[in-house]
């Protein structure tokens, strides 16, 4: 069985920060190096590292692409931490009922058929997923796991949805007007920012001020963009969404969604070419 793994967010210890002159690689073999943890470099972004589970293979390609985005130089120490006491073994419901939700994810994932997943569109899956605040980590969720602890997979989905509308409740949505048109931005961190967006608590956060349904852009994983089916935004933000797909570490899709009651339908795409 495989455990699907990954890590969300990064940070430098202090001898590399601020060090924009090195690579991502570089920076990852430092780390690496000053915890005396054995490693083989195989391919470019890809490392073989020895972990308390054996040697595990390790893409840092994601984080490369995020380090260029971002350009924060606290990028890899909790990395490192966290490959280092990975989420391994058989999960409790008690563990999964408080962190398993609905997360948006791309299509072309490589183990979509080792895990529990539904089809929203072409470019777009819903994914059974465990977050693990304390290790910073998501984990895919198959059969396996739920079947190790008796719960159904219809059960383990109502409480994922239960958990994100809960998560909906208390996280924020932002405007800011564009040409006399508001625009929405959900103020919610990685790993939930894109999958709130499959939350039935949205309309409530945002009905009075941009209408319902609306349209919903979520090129990647931290980026959400909410605006009206009125007007003209939906052909001014396609250069954003386009660039946020191609920059981001963890992108999703250029796909305009319009979010209606207990739906999400992908009515067309912004083109990446």
């Amino acid at each position: 069985m495989k455990y699907l793994i990954f890590i969300v967010t990064v940070m430098l210890s202090q001898s590399t920060l601020g060090n924009e002159s090195m690579s991502v690689e570089q920076l990852f073999e430092t780390e690496l190096k000053e915890k005396n943890v054995s490693y083989e470099k195989e391919e470019r972004f890809l490392y073989r590292v020895e972990t308390s589970d054996g040697k595990r293979d390790i893409s840092i390609f994601n984080l490369h692409q995020n380090y260029l985005r971002d350009r924060d130089p606290e990028a890899i120490k909790r990395f490192v931490k966290n490959i280092l006491q990975p989420i391994t073994g058989d999960l409790s419901w008690s563990q999964l009922k408080e962190g398993i939700y609905p997360s948006l994810e791309p299509s072309d994932y490589r183990f979509v058929d080792e895990v529990i997943h539904k089809r929203l569109a072409d470019t777009s899956i819903v994914v059974m997923a465990y977050f693990n605040s304390e290790l910073n980590q998501i984990r895919f969720i198959s059969d396996k796991d739920l079947k190790n602890i008796g719960i159904g997979v219809q059960a383990a989905w109502a409480q994922a949805y239960r958990n994100i509308d809960s998560i909906m409740d208390v996280t924020d949505v932002s405007f800011k007007d564009i040409d006399g048109q508001l625009l929405g931005m959900v103020e919610a961190n990685e790993p939930y920012k894109a999958s709130l967006i499959l939350s039935n608590r949205l309309k409530v956060k945002i009905e009075k001020e941009i209408g319902w349904p609306v349209y919903a852009v979520a090129p990647a994983r931290d980026f959400v963009y909410l605006f009206s089916k009125e007007g003209g935004l939906v052909s001014k933000v396609g250069a954003v969404v386009v660039r946020e797909f191609k920059n981001s570490g963890y992108p999703i899709s250029t796909d305009v969604w319009e979010l209606s009651d207990s739906k999400q339908t992908a009515i067309g795409a912004y083109p990446t070419e």
